[in-house]
């Protein structure tokens, strides 16, 4: 039987571009990260002879979806976001899996909650970003 090629999530990491053209910097201490889930729209094309009585679609825009990510609590990885937020301009993320992948995007943030307090727990932050443009992977080692 063949050796397992699964990655594990330990190690992810979650930065933006803080200095064009290619310095990244992280946001804070990660936890937790739902990566963008692209889409595509499609356009129903049926017409009166389409071929046994299917539909026929073609393809229109896509949609870069959003990424959700969640951190611990700081005030360096809050300010960071709060930036974000209150900018008009997208900002360039990068999210670095443990095999050196890379999922790059340009997003802005839409919100940017902090998490539930309780008494017994630490306290959480976390990010939607809505994706603008494309989303860019590149394999990893």
């Amino acid at each position: 039987m063949a050796a397992t090629e699964a990655v594990k999530g330990f190690g992810l990491t979650a930065e933006y571009l803080s200095t064009a053209p290619s310095t990244y910097s992280a946001i804070g201490e990660l936890l937790s990260a739902t990566p963008p889930q692209k889409s595509r729209e499609v356009i129903d094309a049926t017409h009166m002879q389409s071929p046994g009585g299917y539909r026929e679609f073609i393809s229109s825009l896509r949609d870069g979806g959003e990424a959700t990510l969640t951190f611990n609590y700081t005030a360096d990885g809050y300010e960071v976001l709060e930036g974000m937020f209150d900018d008009d301009d997208p900002a360039n993320f990068r999210i670095t899996l443990s095999d050196g992948a890379t999922i790059v995007f340009d997003g802005l943030v839409t919100e940017q909650p902090i998490d539930d307090i309780a008494i017994d727990d630490k306290i959480g932050m976390s990010a939607t970003i809505k994706v603008t443009g494309p989303v860019t992977f590149t394999p990893g080692a």
